[in-house]
């Protein structure tokens, strides 16, 4: 029992760091979602009980408390065991979930998930506890959405022991019909070929262990999408997944678990520079829908070299633009410039997109940069003390002839005058 609490409050000490992580630092507020996500084997393995259960019903807060952080409305799910895999549960014993809060990456359950399934993958409750939580074992889900889970799991008695290549293949948003889809892995001597099924699933068992390529057939226009959820069988996105095919490693009764998804194929690119030739970088490159109906938003920003590259764009029309709000800023002091080298939109090239069409070595030139001027100097209090370094502007004095400085790299005119500049009290 004290190597369960352990597992236990290790876990929860974990879920807690990231949960800080969490409020601290928004932008990784989707980490539960998509961190690495293990193979079904792992998952099992992982896992003191792997279950089918069903929500039969819910435990609210009253209608005069205000809702909880985590949007639901539900203190408790109560479910119903449908079919066991791993653990000492039977199938029509009752559970009582507790509510996850958003912080934990705890499951939420919400009112109208009565009557779904789901796939769980969870510890066994503390002693002195009855509530059961899913901690974020990444391939817990609704029944619709683990096809490839049960396709294992619904054989793993014959399959036990073997390795395994599996996965989904999402070919986008245009394509329907997920079945039949073709994947390819190969060695350098030998190559195995299987289909998807109906829910986009494919596998393969028994391949010896080694380095692999895998290969999905791809729509014409189309390529693998690097930003496909990460699993723990691609470790190194950048080098492991490319155009048109996938490296991986599969170990010894061991599994592979890889999910594909596509994206267009297709790329805009060029470079930016000021009339004297100069690379001008931190430009934001737009490409403009001139479409009724496509609200697609396309864009990059040119890099030290003044390079940009814009890919996977929706097939339509477009103007390319430079700084297309033309409010002029310390990156962009110039209004809003279209290719080629015009500042009205009606005398724009208008491109046509396809899935497929690389256009590159385009070349913008910004007329009239303004030039740069650099202001350096130091700032001290009245008694002389230099003052601490900090991002605070600091504003001349508000004389007659004198102009406030503009804080950027262009443009600057007349003089600054720090005067009456005071140290904090305290």
């Amino acid at each position: 029992m004290r190597t369960l609490l352990n597992k236990h409050f290790q876990t929860r000490a974990l879920l807690l760091l990231l949960g800080l992580a969490l409020l601290l630092f928004p932008r990784i507020a989707d980490a539960c979602a998509i961190g690495p996500k293990p193979t079904v084997l792992d998952a099992y393995k992982r896992a003191d009980v792997v279950i089918i259960a069903r929500a039969i019903s819910v435990e609210k807060v009253d209608d005069q408390s205000p809702t909880p952080f985590s949007g639901s409305r539900v203190l408790s799910t109560t479910m119903e065991v449908q079919k066991v895999f791993k653990g000492t549960l039977r199938a029509g014993d009752k559970m009582t979930f507790g509510q996850g809060d958003g912080i934990y990456c705890t499951w939420i359950f919400y009112e109208d998930d009565i009557g779904k399934e789901y796939l769980f993958y969870l510890e066994t409750p503390p002693k002195g506890s009855a509530l059961w939580y899913e901690f974020g074992f990444w391939r817990s889900g609704l029944i619709s959405r683990v096809a490839d889970d049960l396709l294992y799991l619904n054989n793993i008695e014959a399959v036990r022991g073997k390795t395994r290549v599996s996965g989904t293949v999402d070919p986008g948003e245009d394509e329907r019909d997920v079945a039949g889809k073709k994947i390819w892995i190969m060695t350098r001597y030998k190559a195995y070929e299987t289909t998807t099924d109906k829910n986009g699933v494919y596998e393969f068992y028994d391949l010896p262990p080694g380095r692999y390529v895998l290969e999905p057939e791809l729509p014409a226009g189309w390529k693998i999408d690097r930003a496909t959820r990460g699993t723990t069988t691609i470790t190194d996105r950048k080098r492991q997944i490319l155009t048109r095919h996938i490296v991986f490693t599969l170990e010894p009764k061991k599994h592979a678990a890889i999910d594909i998804s596509f994206v267009l194929d297709n790329v805009v690119s060029g470079s930016v520079v000021d009339a004297h030739g100069k690379p001008l970088p931190e430009v934001e490159v737009s490409l403009k829908p001139t479409d009724a109906g496509n609200d697609s938003v396309n864009f990059g920003s040119t890099d030290e070299k003044g390079r940009f590259a814009i890919e996977s764009i929706e097939p339509g029309t477009y103007v390319l633009v430079l700084n297309e709000d033309g409010e002029k800023r310390i990156e962009e002091p110039f209004p809003a410039v279209y290719y080629p080298n015009v500042t009205e939109e009606s005398r724009a090239r208008v491109f046509r997109i396809r899935a497929g069409d690389s256009i590159k070595g385009l070349k913008i030139i910004v007329p009239n940069v303004e030039e740069m001027v650099t202001v350096q100097g130091v700032v001290r209090f009245a008694d002389g003390t230099p003052a601490p370094k900090d991002d605070s502007a600091i504003h001349p004095g508000e004389r007659a002839g004198y102009r406030r400085p503009c804080f950027g790299r262009h443009g600057c005119e007349g003089t600054i005058l720090i005067q009456d500049f005071q140290r904090p009290a305290g």
